[in-house]
């Protein structure tokens, strides 16, 4: 009986530990718990502090940019006078990556302003600032312009021009040769597709005394044709030199998906229902026509798919060149990019949701107007002041300055 009995108060007192540490186990959890609460409650603070500080240095970058196109917008600017002169070799700051120099993208930069010091840790002494990246709100974006100002130091905003490159920079089965720039646009004001405000490009095709000399107007418009016979596009190494065989029917509508984080998408003025919206309208409005999606190379294609079908759409197989789309295209939608510029110098009829360089001229169906541009252009007024004064083209085996029609030529001997 003495045995039953001890055996008992040892089930007890082990029920009793049991117990004792069930309870522990669940303060400890209930400690962590909390104290991970904490955790995540700080994490959720400093994000909205990081956000409220990337908001403050968008805000300081802007009013500053704003403040300097007021100055310097007075002043004329010649970017191929400006860069054709130079003969220093200035010491050059920019807010970017080494590698999108040293055999990057901007490597033809360094011919450009006829300088290999190029970098971003000359901050202090530099003598020129190169912007290629839009990221107002990030310090080194603000950092340079407070810089420019206060110092009276130079800065150029440069981006790869419209007709400018052969391959995709993002492109990870292209060569260095293949994703460097040949040809790029500066602006001392802004990047031209922040509509926020006004860059030289849009000043230059507002200016009420604009008029191409006949020779001028003649040049626009054989190099708007030869570019169409020679299928040349934003990025040529993906678009063959005869035109693909496709199903698409004539009279087609295509609606041009872009990657929505893209600073041309976020700066064009455009709301954030824009990809929607203008998918259902192209739908809509053309009740007896297919309507096509060209996914963007950058967004997955099930995102794409996602996007044409909810609508009612159809997805363009990838195997389709946006080149080979336009041939079978009547109208083409979209927010922002440069397909809708490349539309324009076909004849399509475009309708824009944002406010890119190319809208607001009388040549598209604004849904987004801008009011500011007041001046109604031709294709060639067009294309000439964003493709020849505002551009410059760079011949890469000499390093030299050349011109467009040359940078076609060499587009079509790296396609054979």
């Amino acid at each position: 009986m003495m045995d039953s009995f001890k055996k008992s108060i040892k089930r007890l007192a082990g029920y009793l530990h049991s117990v004792l540490q069930l309870r522990h186990t669940r303060l400890g959890v209930e400690d962590l718990g909390a104290r991970l609460a904490k955790v995540e409650q700080q994490i959720r603070d400093t994000e909205r502090q990081l956000q409220t500080n990337r908001e403050m240095l968008e805000f300081c970058s802007l009013d500053l940019q704003n403040r300097m196109v007021s100055e310097r917008a007075k002043v004329a600017f010649d970017p191929g006078k400006l860069f054709s002169d130079r003969e220093d070799m200035a010491v050059v700051y920019s807010p970017t990556d080494d590698k999108d120099f040293d055999g990057g993208p901007n490597e033809h930069l360094k011919n450009l302003l006829k300088t290999p010091f190029i970098s971003n840790s000359n901050f202090q002494s530099a003598e020129l600032i190169a912007l290629t990246k839009m990221t107002p709100d990030s310090p080194d974006f603000l950092g340079s312009l407070v810089r420019s100002k206060s110092n009276d130091i130079p800065l150029y905003f440069f981006q790869t021009t419209f007709f400018g490159a052969y391959a995709s920079p993002f492109d990870k089965k292209s060569g260095y040769t293949e994703k460097k720039a040949l040809g790029f646009i500066v602006d001392d004001l802004g990047f031209h597709f922040d509509s926020r405000l006004p860059s030289r490009l849009e000043l230059s095709l507002n200016d009420k005394d604009l008029s191409l000399t006949a020779e001028q107007q003649s040049e626009a418009r054989r190099l708007i044709d030869r570019l169409i016979r020679r299928r040349i596009t934003k990025y040529n190494k993906y678009v063959s030199a005869d035109a693909a065989p496709t199903d698409l029917p004539e009279g087609s509508v295509l609606v041009i998906d872009q990657n929505r984080q893209d600073a041309s998408v976020r700066y064009c003025g455009a709301g954030p229902s824009a990809f929607d919206d203008m998918l259902k309208a192209a739908i809509a409005e053309n009740p007896h026509k297919r309507v096509y999606v060209k996914a963007h190379p950058d967004n997955r294609r099930a995102a794409g798919e996602a996007f044409a079908t909810k609508a009612g759409a159809e997805l363009l197989p990838d195997n389709i060149s946006v080149v080979d789309a336009l041939e079978a295209a009547s109208s083409v939608y979209t927010v922002s990019s440069q397909v809708g510029f490349e539309a324009l110098l076909r004849g399509i009829h475009v309708v824009v949701w944002g406010q890119p360089f190319y809208a607001g001229w009388g040549l598209t169906d604004d849904r987004c107007p801008l009011p500011r541009r007041q001046a109604t252009r031709t294709i060639e007024e067009l294309f000439y002041i964003a493709c020849i004064k505002h551009s410059i083209y760079i011949d890469p085996a000499t390093g030299r300055h050349t011109v467009l029609n040359s940078t076609i030529d060499r587009f079509l001997d790296m396609r054979k």
